[in-house]
């Protein structure tokens, strides 16, 4: 009966049931240049070509992939926006895409795969190196964009006067850092409860993650804090000079001194681009801005950058994922490809009928 009842409920939902957000003349501004954004995209639609002959290649790439998986797989050249829905068979596409590249004569070593776990990098070379039977796939530069970072700030040490033997600290090591300058500075002996090494963490990143000030990160998601926003935000000064005076990176700054490498070290950015003309981001949705700006700028120099996601779902919003760079792919590349793959694999035509029934109250 309960679950009766629970979908009865789902049923008479309606969107005055729910809190409305607080409408404010910037949100507006805002919302109206991300749909002018989504429907001049619309031009750039790609569709299947017809005609189109793939004999000389190793694999059958029509048979395996749907039309629009199949352009997605084979639009290799300039930038390339491709949405792609839950259970649309987007990891089989990147696949097939860096198998094409390949097989097309790029070295395995130009194609840059940055994904959101090794395991994932790990699996799609894999699949790749078997779907051409032999070892290209994995010798292809696939992984996080911190596990990249890491690689290439230490290899490359010298062209950004950096020394390569750094000390990574991972989210517990930062918050018992945290913890230690909170205690040194005797904020722990306060009357009042001071936030906890992990929420100050937490707000810190998010700032750096957002690119936003502290007080900004509390003033619009910790507002029960701000009466601790000046002791916070000194927490973060001793916490930034506890790493500095220790030769210590976090994630956070893996992704800074990286962002900030490419931006400032031309022998650096031209290395980069010598080593990848091909750059690929899965989850597009789940990238910070940082992150967006370190994809951006590896791709300054060939432009072939392909970037692949869904705009309905983010599921780092809470690190400061910003899932308006997918919407905002058109804004830095007016002429890029998009690509809709949309034809669900994974789902039955019930689920996927109220899953876009509720989409559309959205």
């Amino acid at each position: 009966m309960v679950g009766i009842n629970l979908a009865q409920d789902l049923l008479n939902l309606t969107p005055g049931a729910f809190e409305q957000p607080v409408a404010t003349p910037a949100l507006f501004v805002k919302i109206d240049r991300l749909v002018k954004i989504t429907k001049s995209i619309e031009r750039n639609l790609v569709r299947p070509q017809a005609g189109v002959s793939y004999k000389d290649l190793k694999i059958n790439y029509q048979k395996a992939l749907n039309p629009m998986q199949l352009a997605a797989a084979t639009a290799t050249e300039g930038p390339v926006l491709v949405i792609a829905g839950a259970g649309s068979g987007k990891t089989r596409t990147i696949i097939y895409r860096v198998a094409y590249l390949l097989e097309r004569g790029v070295p395995p070593e130009q194609i840059l795969l940055l994904t959101f776990t090794r395991k994932a990098a790990r699996e799609m070379m894999s699949r790749a190196s078997r779907l051409l039977k032999d070892d290209r796939g994995t010798r292809i530069m696939g992984g996080t964009f911190h596990s990249f970072a890491n690689h290439m700030l230490r290899r490359y040490s010298k062209l950004i006067a950096m020394k390569p033997d750094f000390t990574i600290a991972d989210t517990t090591d930062s918050a018992d850092i945290i913890d230690y300058v909170r205690r040194e500075l005797k904020l722990d002996k306060q009357k009042k409860a001071f936030p906890r090494k992990g929420r100050i963490q937490e707000i810190i990143s998010k700032a750096r993650n957002c690119d936003v000030s502290i007080g900004k990160i509390i003033e619009d998601q910790y507002t029960g804090l701000s009466e601790f926003t000046d002791d916070i935000e000194l927490v973060a000064a001793g916490f930034t000079g506890f790493k500095r005076n220790h030769h210590i990176l976090d994630f956070d700054d893996l992704m800074e001194v990286m962002r900030e490498a490419l931006r400032q070290s031309e022998g650096f950015r031209q290395r980069m681009a010598h080593l990848f003309r091909y750059v690929m981001v899965d989850e597009f949705q789940d990238t910070n801005t940082i992150q967006k700006e370190i994809s951006d700028l590896l791709a300054s120099h060939h432009r072939n950058i392909m970037v692949v996601g869904d705009d309905s779902q983010s599921i780092y919003s809470f690190r400061g994922a910003n899932f308006e760079n997918i919407l905002r792919f058109p804004e830095t590349y007016p002429d890029c490809a998009y690509i809709r793959i949309e034809q669900n694999y994974r789902s039955s035509p019930d689920i996927l009928d109220f899953t876009n029934s509720v989409i559309s109250q959205a």
